[in-house]
């Protein structure tokens, strides 16, 4: 195969005429039914179970007005008097407290629920104007709470001094209420115990007459594994596939890489030998035919997926980190499937969307940077 053909030609090509096995092809079509594979065993249960999870907790702990979006970090809701946070509060640990026996399904009580005040330690340099910088740290304090005790709010029947419960606030720079239920999922055939933990947060930290109260959630398996015992082991190893095919795919990235750069060396001599013009007198974009452009989707693909695999396997999923080889092994699968459109440029047919898109971004890119002064002057008018 010459170095003209070895540049030019498609992989059914170089099979065909030529006889080259397109192993790359093959190493990368299995590389992207284990990615898929491995998504849809971790997701495929879960996320039903957690999205149910989270309408719950929030139709829960939430007042009845409240429209849950199906974002939890986008969902807050705001209370603007003391009164209003009162009811907050006295409307989370009722429900707490009567909502396993209303709920369809069983949920647990492990242990009463606690609510932290988080105070500013020197509350009268916050509101003295004559500072020109303040000690902005804050101390906490815990309560238990139950139906009849709501911390330093009191409650329904005995509420405290209001002139003393003004002061908690204004001094207060954030507050948590903190629940715990215990549930059962059953998951590929198997129940498995969840303890979720349910944290109300009250942010006073902008002081603009108003806080917004968000809801951050969490769970941890009981059981020491998470899947059946099967399941489990087919989940290694897949993690395992995953790893190995991305190192053959970026063995024989790398090697075709350096094969581009011979020829590429070996055109830039010749030119420069026997050419009028000199190298420099060439086109960027004649330079680059050289090399595959692909290669950067290839490498920044294979090293997300290895190190989500490698993240999956030694790190607890359902820890407060648990998102990160998740999110590496999807940014991961993305380009890898993304890559796939590569093998379809034998015919232009398929490949229509992605000639399309070389050939306007540069004069797309170029119109979004003449538009951005004017776009931006805009907004801040």
């Amino acid at each position: 195969m010459t170095a003209e053909e070895r540049l030019t030609k498609n992989w059914i090509q170089k099979w065909r005429q030529h006889g080259r096995f397109p192993f790359k092809f093959v190493i990368h079509a299995a590389l992207t039914a284990a990615c898929t594979a491995l998504v849809f065993m971790q997701t495929l249960d879960q996320t039903p179970y957690h999205v149910a999870s989270y309408s719950t907790f929030y139709n829960v702990f939430f007042p009845a007005a409240f429209q849950y979006q199906g974002d939890y970090v986008a969902s807050p809701f705001y209370v603007h008097t003391i009164d209003e946070v009162k009811s907050s509060v006295g409307h989370a640990i009722e429900s707490y407290y009567t909502f396993p026996n209303k709920s369809i399904n069983q949920y647990a009580i492990p242990g009463p629920p606690t609510m932290t005040v988080y105070s500013y330690m020197n509350c009268k340099e916050v509101y003295d104007t004559e500072q020109s910088v303040v000690d902005t740290r804050t101390s906490s304090a815990s309560y238990p709470l139950s139906m009849s005790s709501w911390g330093p709010l009191g409650n329904r029947t005995s509420p405290p001094d209001a002139s003393l419960l003004q002061d908690v606030f204004f001094c207060m720079e954030h507050m948590t209420l903190d629940f715990v239920y215990s549930t059962v999922h059953l998951e590929f055939q198997r129940p498995i115990r969840y303890v979720w933990y349910v944290q109300m947060y009250f942010d006073n930290n902008v002081q603009g007459g108003r806080m917004p109260v968000t809801l951050n959630l969490k769970k941890s398996p009981v059981s020491s594994l998470s899947y059946s015992k099967l399941a489990h082991v087919a989940k290694i190893m897949l993690d395992l596939a995953v790893i190995g095919l991305c190192i053959a795919s970026q063995v024989l990235s790398w090697l075709s890489l350096a094969k581009s750069w011979k020829i590429f060396q070996k055109t830039r001599r010749i030119v420069q030998r026997e050419a009028r013009l000199t190298w420099d007198q060439l086109p960027f974009r004649t330079k680059m035919r050289f090399f595959n452009m692909w290669f950067v989707i290839t490498i920044v693909g294979n090293l997300c997926a290895i190190l989500g695999c490698v993240l999956d396997l030694v790190m607890d999923v359902d820890s407060e980190a648990g998102y990160i080889p998740k999110l590496l092994l999807g940014l991961g699968t993305l380009l890898i499937w993304v890559n796939m459109a590569r093998y379809l440029e034998f015919d232009p047919k398929y490949t229509v969307l992605i000639s399309s898109l070389t050939r306007g971004f540069p004069n797309t890119l170029r119109f979004l940077i003449g538009s951005i002064p004017i776009f931006v002057g805009f907004a801040l008018f």
